[in-house]
């Protein structure tokens, strides 16, 4: 059938979207405050948070559907902030499809088309390129009723496609979706996405979405950036408390400590425990010394000493087992040292019992520290590398790499 990307390819316009000091309030709520961000032409860019913390409704001021109160978005050099939603090229997939229930999928996908008033001839074969493209060539006489909730969700992005929109926005169109559809759709989406190279600008609430597809990830709360970076940059550098137990399943453990030293090690200490930092992560932990930090470490950096054949180390406390989550390929262990909870990841083989102790080592090579009042990341020294922690068995399955 030839290319099924020929038509839309070559209309596709796409570019540099730049949100300046942007801010909105509903009321008293300042549901988006000074935002800033520049989007790059043909990037993949996720708006990610919980529930209110602005990400749609920065969205929807892009698209044109809201004004907003303060602040400036620019297309390229063009200002949009009063220019109406369809003169801005833009092409927006809701989370509920709105597909015209009326309409067979072919009819919704042309309805655009039509508004635009191109040939019968050239719809058609619109049409059919983009349902080629989405991987639904068959389905063009069907009606919404008649399809599947991952084929409604196609449809609807096929709609906006064939339109060749400068910039593609989506507002969480995978959560009305069951888990296994999710990931396929995520996988369809991302070809798509390298494929076209549209620039899109993408809203969820969950992680795995954002993880999987973003070229970079905007994480937002209570109407505030809190970081922007590529998905590792975020899970391995975050700049606060928030980044670091927001991104990550099951999310960071944070245990109050305090910084102390002994001669030229500087160690992370509370009741119960005294672990070492690897010397020369952070720049300067001087000013910390002999106060309340967070201390940070991922579950998977959280090692079944029993699976550890390197040389003995002293990062190793011993943690009372509340309960295992047999899940497969892993083993999550939910257990207590001194006061402080924790979850580690473990190898399946795992003898760990829950009502029993079991010996835990900690790759501080991983670790994180954050201001105790400010809950913001104390800088790592840059250019630190991790050293050899020693061969660790579950190594390979679980991605550890100390």
């Amino acid at each position: 059938m030839g290319d099924p990307m020929r038509g839309i390819r070559q209309e596709n316009s796409s570019g540099d979207v730049h949100i300046r000091e942007v801010a909105k309030r509903f009321g008293t709520t300042a549901a988006v405050n000074k935002v800033s961000i520049d989007v790059q032409n043909g990037e993949f860019l996720t708006f990610l948070g919980p529930s209110g913390c602005g990400k749609t409704t920065l969205l929807r001021m892009v698209a044109g559907f809201l004004t907003p109160d303060a602040g400036e978005i620019y297309f390229g050099q063009a200002l949009m902030n009063s220019v109406p939603p369809w003169k801005r090229n833009v092409g927006f997939v809701f989370q509920n499809y709105a597909l015209w229930p009326h309409m067979t999928a072919g009819e919704n996908i042309a309805y655009g088309l039509k508004i635009r008033k191109l040939s019968r001839r050239e719809i058609r074969e619109k049409v059919r390129e983009v349902l080629e493209l989405v991987g639904l060539p068959d389905i063009e006489t069907r009606y919404p009723s008649q399809l599947s909730g991952g084929q409604q969700q196609r449809i609807a992005l096929a709609r906006v496609l064939v339109l060749n929109p400068g910039v593609l926005l989506m507002d969480e169109p995978l959560s009305n979706l069951d888990v296994k559809l999710r990931g396929q759709m995520r996988a369809e989406l991302s070809r798509l996405h390298i494929r076209l190279k549209t620039t899109t600008i993408y809203v969820t609430h969950d992680q795995m979405e954002a993880m999987t597809m973003s070229d970079r990830i905007v994480v937002m709360r209570d109407g505030l950036v809190q970081q922007i970076g590529a998905p590792l940059e975020i899970y391995d550098k975050p700049d606060n408390v928030f980044v670091g137990g927001f991104i990550g399943t099951p999310p960071m453990n944070f245990v109050d400590a305090v910084l102390a030293k002994e001669g030229d090690a500087f160690f992370v200490q509370g009741k119960g425990f005294k672990l070492r930092v690897p010397e020369g992560k952070f720049k300067d932990l001087g000013p910390y010394l002999g106060k309340e930090v967070i201390f940070g470490i991922r579950p998977e950096d959280i090692i079944d000493q029993d699976f550890y054949s390197g040389e003995p180390g002293g990062n190793v406390i011993t943690a009372m087992v509340d309960v295992t989550e047999p899940l497969g390929s892993e083993v999550l262990l939910h257990g207590r040292f001194g006061e402080a909870s924790i979850v580690a990841r473990v190898n399946p083989g795992t003898r760990a019992r829950g009502g029993e102790e079991h010996l835990l080592l900690f790759n501080m090579q991983k670790m994180h520290l954050f201001h105790k009042e400010t809950e913001k990341a104390i800088e790592v020294q840059e250019g630190f590398t991790v050293t050899d922690l020693g061969k660790v068995k579950q190594a390979e399955k679980r991605g550890f790499q100390g």
